[in-house]
C-alpha cells in the first residue's frame, strides 16, 4: 500500500510540473501566417469540436513554404525541459492515401533552431500522435513558435485536439 501511494504521489508531482505552452486546439490556428496552401477551420465532432484543415494544392519547391504557426508561445522553455506535442490527425485527400506532416516547436527567427521536429505519415483515419524532444538551450516564449509543415505532397489534412506542454527538469 505504501508503494502504491508513493507511486501515485510521484506521478501526481510529475503531472503538476507540466506547463501548457499551447492549449488553444484547432481554433488557435485561425489567424496565423500560412503560405503555399489553403487553411480552414472545419467541424470535427468526434475530435471534440473543430479541426484545422490544411490543403496543399501544389507542392512547393521547399516543404516549409506550406506551413502554419502559432507565435508566441505561452511559456518560456528552459534548457533541459522536455517539450511534448500531442494532436489527432487524418488525411482526407487524396482519398484512401496517406499524407505527410511535420510538427515543430522552435525559434520563430533565424537561425530557426528546433526543439521538436518530426515528420509523420498521416493515415485516412483519425489517430493520436505524440512527439517530444529536449531543449538543448533556453528559449523565451516570445521568441518561439509551434506549428505544422505540410508542403510534402498534394493533400488535405485535418488536425484536432492540439496541445503543447513542457515538463520541467
Amino acid at each position: 500500500m505504501i508503494r502504491l501511494c508513493s507511486a501515485l504521489l510521484i506521478a501526481t508531482a510529475a503531472c503538476a510540473a507540466d506547463t501548457d505552452i499551447y492549449a488553444g486546439g484547432a481554433a488557435g490556428f485561425e489567424s496565423v501566417w500560412v503560405g503555399g496552401m489553403a487553411k480552414a477551420l472545419v467541424d470535427a465532432p468526434t475530435q471534440g469540436g473543430k479541426a484545422v484543415q490544411l490543403t496543399v494544392t501544389e507542392v512547393p519547391d521547399q516543404s516549409w513554404k506550406a506551413q502554419t504557426w502559432i507565435t508566441p508561445l505561452a511559456a518560456d522553455i528552459a534548457a533541459g525541459d522536455t517539450v511534448k506535442i500531442t494532436f489527432t490527425a487524418r488525411c482526407t485527400a487524396p482519398a484512401g492515401a496517406s499524407g505527410a506532416l511535420t510538427a515543430v516547436v522552435g525559434m520563430k527567427a533565424a537561425p530557426y533552431k528546433q526543439i521538436v521536429y518530426q515528420k509523420l505519415d498521416i493515415g485516412s483515419d483519425w489517430k493520436e500522435y505524440s512527439i517530444s524532444g529536449e531543449a538543448k538551450e533556453a528559449l523565451a516564449g516570445a521568441d518561439a513558435r509551434f506549428g505544422f509543415v505540410a508542403g510534402f505532397q498534394v493533400q488535405t489534412l485535418e488536425i484536432a485536439k492540439i496541445a503543447v506542454v513542457k515538463v520541467g527538469k
